[in-house]
């Protein structure tokens, strides 16, 4: 087999990184427990639509900006600094536990991989 006939192409967050202290965080930051869900899901489509009509915007500032909104449905003000603030967790995710057994096995089987993800140079500041 040719080395690296096959690619596979992984989004970082969540697939790779386990998001659950960021989804904690953000929970406690809208006030509203389970609400970690509906943010991640209203930023990966905001992030696909940005993406999709050529825009874009860095991953703290499209959070930030959907915690504030989500606050707003539950009745809470939350700051751009707190919306920032609850997304203090994404500079210290853990991959999940399987990621490190799989990945050298995917090379050995002779796969190339890749990773996106939607965040600049400096993180999630």
């Amino acid at each position: 087999m040719n080395a690296y006939l096959f690619k596979l192409i992984f989004d970082v967050n969540g697939t790779l990184l386990d998001l659950v202290p960021v989804c904690k965080s953000a929970d406690e930051a809208s006030g509203e427990p389970g609400a970690a869900a509906l943010w991640f899901s209203s930023l990966l489509y905001h992030s696909l639509v940005m993406t999709s009509t050529e825009q874009y915007a860095e991953f703290p500032r499209i959070s930030s900006g959907l915690l504030q909104v989500l606050g707003r449905q539950h009745g809470r003000t939350i700051g751009h600094g707190a919306g920032r603030g609850a997304l203090a967790p994404m500079k210290q995710l853990s991959t999940h536990p399987y990621v490190a057994p799989a990945l050298p096995r995917l090379l050995q089987a002779g796969f190339r991989l890749l990773a996106l993800a939607n965040l600049s140079a400096n993180g999630a500041r």
